[in-house]
């Protein structure tokens, strides 16, 4: 069973158990006009993406079994990057694609919740072109 909406899902195991499957999808689907803002399940104390803060994101790691406050720090700003940084350069695509409104709902959660986290939103990449003039006059 997948509830898909509000990110969750339950494993059904070959001895007939059920248990809830790992956490995915964190953030919550706000990239879908129709579906409210609510988090499946609370991040700390917050129960929406704006009212996360760093504090709520560090005792969600601790509740996840990271105990190592540096463990927790490097994680939330390692990892925070790495999504940002790779949703940042699919953004101008997904733009030109004809789906500028997921753009634009993508970047607004990147920079709603790098923001709690205290972490630069990154800019995406530019391709950068250099021409080389050649000899003027055709000499």
């Amino acid at each position: 069973m997948d509830g898909h909406a509000k990110n969750f899902a339950l494993l059904h195991e070959p001895s007939g158990r059920l248990r809830t499957a790992p956490r995915y999808d964190i953030l919550p689907t706000r990239l879908h006009h129709t579906l409210i803002d609510e988090l499946a399940y609370k991040i700390g104390e917050a129960t929406t993406l704006d009212a996360i803060t760093r504090d709520d994101f560090d005792v969600f790691l601790k509740t996840i079994g990271i105990p190592s406050a540096g463990a927790r720090q490097r994680l939330t700003k390692k990892y925070a990057m790495e999504i940002a940084s790779k949703l940042a350069e699919h953004r101008d695509r997904l733009g030109k694609d004809g789906q500028k409104p997921l753009a634009d709902r993508i970047a607004s959660n990147m920079r709603t919740l790098l923001g709690a986290l205290d972490i630069e939103v990154p800019l995406p990449q530019k391709t950068v072109t250099r021409t080389v003039a050649g000899p003027v006059g055709g000499c």
